[in-house]
């Protein structure tokens, strides 16, 4: 079966406050305009699937931005067959919907198939879907259950499975895949919710539909970046996903943007206390394959772990209204983003993050994203943020879901909560 894997700026003052074993700097208060470009540039490299050129050159910035800040560099790597995906769509006569495929895309049976579409509504599942192409709906956080459907209806003889991802945008959503690859027995495609009217007409045709996925599949390298700074005996971990299956403007960038800016930081510190270990990996939608690496080879023993931060997706995006016409951009922070916390950082996350607009979860009660490998590794000391925010693994998740203003209220917020942790 295959698995998925606002706040408000604070005063200057206590951000620069010196304490016993470091040297704080005013010149390293986040500024918000180059926050925000550093999500531009991220955006700016293409889709960020892992082992793309793009995942490439993405570890080889950040790394090349943590040398500039005095940083040690090492780029973890691991190896990939990863699929390259050209085109894809659903055709009925001269009238065509574009389709994105859903991990992993099976190399070994044909990507081109004719039958019939027919929608089908759990629970009526229909037994005999021989030649049949079947379309289903896959609403947000029901992605599982869409999954186990998928290998019933290829159990019941359809050709290919066509998935509506329902979400606030309309547009296509992709799906985390396993990190070992365990391709469909069938093509199976994912549609925009946009589309739903037009694939609703081919239906009422009853007449054949094509569906075809065209790619090819490399062997590849994931790239990881992992910098160090500091000889301090106790060390302090911020993670960062770096890949995704599209631009990830709101997805990964704010996590990044941040996580820049806070390495200038934690360099400019000059802390005699505490090593400070930076670590971007690949693989997010893969499995976490990277972080995984990272926890098994690289990340420092938990017994020396002081703490660990995970800046996950949707760190710092805009609120949106949802209205007939769609998503409307609000200029504040989305407040249902998730924050998630383990009892023996309590007392300074509630201090540094007491006016910041989020859901806040002490991990005993919920965890997200890859704080969850975290936490299952045995790390006591945690803090992560994660959240689907409403472009969330669509193509178009631009840089324009996140702002300079709320990109530096959450970075001078981690700055606090660090400095609470570290005096």
């Amino acid at each position: 079966m295959k698995t998925i894997a606002i706040a408000y700026f604070f005063a200057a003052l206590p951000l620069i406050i010196p304490f016993s074993g470091c040297k704080s700097n005013k010149d390293a208060l986040p500024d918000g305009q180059k926050l925000y470009a550093n999500v531009e540039k991220y955006v700016s490299f293409g889709d960020h699937r892992t082992g793309t050129p793009a995942n490439t050159q993405t570890a080889n910035w950040l790394g090349e931005e943590l040398k500039k800040n005095g940083y040690t560099v090492n780029y973890p790597e691991f190896p990939l067959r990863q699929y390259f995906f050209n085109k894809a769509a659903i055709i009925s006569g001269s009238d065509s919907v574009s389709v994105f495929p859903q991990w992993w895309v099976n190399e070994n049976i044909s990507q081109s198939v004719e039958g019939r579409l027919v929608h089908v509504k759990p629970p009526s599942v229909p037994a005999d879907l021989k030649g049949k192409i079947a379309l289903i709906h896959a609403p947000a956080g029901e992605v599982l259950q869409a999954f186990r459907l998928i290998d019933a209806l290829a159990g019941n003889g359809a050709v290919a499975v066509a998935v509506i991802t329902e979400n606030p945008s309309g547009d296509v959503a992709a799906f985390n895949a396993a990190a070992k690859p365990d391709p469909w027995k069938i093509p199976v495609a994912l549609v925009a919710s946009k589309h739903s009217a037009k694939l609703a007409d081919f239906e009422a045709k009853r007449q054949p539909v094509r569906l075809y996925i065209d790619g090819t599949y490399k062997d590849v390298k994931g790239r990881n970046v992992h910098g160090t700074i500091g000889t301090g005996k106790k060390y302090v971990v911020i993670s960062t996903p770096v890949s995704g299956w599209f631009i990830c403007g709101g997805e990964r960038g704010p996590g990044i943007a941040v996580w820049l800016e806070l390495a200038r930081w934690a360099a400019s510190l000059k802390t005699t206390d505490y090593t400070f270990v930076f670590t971007g990996n690949s693989g997010h939608e893969t499995g976490g394959v990277g972080a995984h690496l990272f926890l098994d080879e690289f990340a420092p023993a938990i017994e020396d772990t002081h703490l660990w931060i995970h800046l996950g997706a949707g760190l710092a995006t805009l609120a949106y209204r949802q209205t007939p016409d769609g998503p409307v951009k609000q200029d504040e922070a989305d407040s249902l983003r998730s924050f998630f916390y383990s009892d023996p950082v309590e007392n300074s996350f509630k201090k540094a993050f007491e006016r910041t607009k989020a859901q806040k979860f002490n991990t005993r009660e919920r965890n997200g994203g890859e704080l969850l490998y975290v936490a299952q590794k045995g790390y006591r000391r945690i803090v992560g943020v994660s959240y689907i925010h409403p472009y969330f693994h669509t193509p178009i998740d631009s840089a324009s879901t996140t702002s300079p203003r709320i990109l530096e209220d959450i970075t001078a917020d981690f700055q606090r909560f660090i400095l609470e942790e570290i005096r």
